[in-house]
């Protein structure tokens, strides 16, 4: 936890003499706090998610997005644990679940790469465009 000043008072004794009353002890705390802007998902599987943030949602394009994929085994389709997939341009990396699922968030629109390795197959790399058309669009094949 960091205690800064506040603008514009030098020190605390400056409150209590502009307040007309004898100097008190006082400090001055600010404390800052992560919050999600993305809830986790928890229902069936979704590949994009939009996201508008602003007032109301009213700000013309001020939007975001969540994507999805999974990471498979090219020819039997199986689902690949713990392979990490690095979204390039944001140098963001994540691990697939047991279900070769993976996310990323708070993505503007635009052209992306996926680069995914594992230690049993060859390393792979897509070229994804944000949001996708489909719901596949983000899921990568690897052979051993």
């Amino acid at each position: 936890m960091m205690a800064p000043q506040i603008d514009g008072l030098k020190s605390p004794a400056d409150f209590w003499t502009a307040m007309g009353n004898q100097l008190r002890a006082s400090f001055t705390v600010t404390v800052t706090i992560c919050v999600q802007i993305l809830p986790e998902v928890t229902g069936p599987f979704v590949s994009t998610t939009q996201a508008r943030l602003g007032v109301g949602g009213t700000v013309p394009g001020d939007h975001e997005f969540r994507i999805a994929g999974r990471v498979l085994a090219g020819g039997t389709g199986d689902p690949i644990g713990g392979a990490q997939v690095l979204l390039v341009e944001t140098n963001r990396t994540v691990e697939t679940n047991a279900l070769g699922r993976f996310s990323f968030g708070l993505l503007s629109s635009g052209n992306y790469t996926l680069a995914v390795t594992h230690a049993a197959f060859a390393d792979q790399s897509k070229a994804i465009v944000v949001p996708g058309a489909s719901p596949t669009d983000y899921d990568v094949e690897m052979v051993p």
